[in-house]
């Protein structure tokens, strides 16, 4: 049998009374792809194995009409959670850069923001083409926060170097002014559209001579209108 049979999304091992019940599913599924009951006992036992993408097409797809009302909660709640993971799996970088910021660990904190985004595109990368749209709405608001993140700390360690006046650093304070940026560029992309907070940010304070900076405040600002 191929040894990725016996595998989660996270690469654990997988118990094989687990995986035999999955085959059980399977085949009554093949035979009626509308037993709601199979179907989202199936979710389930994916959701237990971590995974997510497949669990939650398995619970979206129950006739709800077809199952009993303590089932119908159920099935509604395994499916909120299957969400919650399938984010939870690559959001948890996210997290920890959030925390470094938070106590000034600028450099550790741009690190943990790439590594998030690289698990965000392994992840999407790894989804079935049917739950791109799904993800992508999930992963919006989390990647808005993220970039905003990257384009102040970017913004930060610009002037830092351009405060150390010598040539090397000058050209790095351009080049991490050109990174803050394209973050900010982004984040506002990507649905940003609090202006109040983007105008009164201290940490963006070295942006705002550009005309750049005027060109995406106002995209902001016209949001609101």
């Amino acid at each position: 049998m191929n040894a990725g049979l016996h595998r989660n999304d996270r690469g654990e091992d997988a118990g094989p009374a687990l995986l035999g019940a999955l085959e059980d599913y399977d085949a009554a599924l093949a035979r009626a792809p509308g037993h709601a009951e199979a179907r989202w006992r199936r979710g389930a036992l994916r959701l237990r194995l971590s995974r997510w993408a497949e669990a939650i097409a398995d619970l979206e797809a129950v006739d709800l009409a077809a199952v009993a009302d303590s089932t119908r909660e159920r099935v509604k709640n395994l499916l909120v959670d299957a969400r919650w993971r399938l984010q939870e799996d690559w959001t948890g970088p996210f997290r920890e850069a959030e925390e470094a910021m938070q106590h000034g660990r600028r450099a550790e904190a741009l690190a943990k923001f790439e590594e998030a985004l690289r698990a965000h595109d392994e992840r999407r990368a790894a989804l079935p083409r049917d739950r791109l749209a799904a993800f992508d709405e999930a992963a919006r608001p989390v990647l808005c926060g993220l970039e905003y993140n990257r384009a102040c700390l970017f913004a930060l360690s610009a002037a830092e170097a351009a405060g150390a006046g010598a040539g090397a650093d000058a050209e790095e304070a351009g080049r991490l002014r050109e990174d803050a940026f394209r973050s900010l560029a982004e984040a506002v992309r990507l649905g940003w559209d609090n202006a109040a907070h983007l105008e009164a940010d201290t940490d963006l304070a070295g942006l705002r001579g550009d005309a750049r900076w005027a060109a995406l405040v106002e995209q902001v600002r016209g949001r609101g209108r």
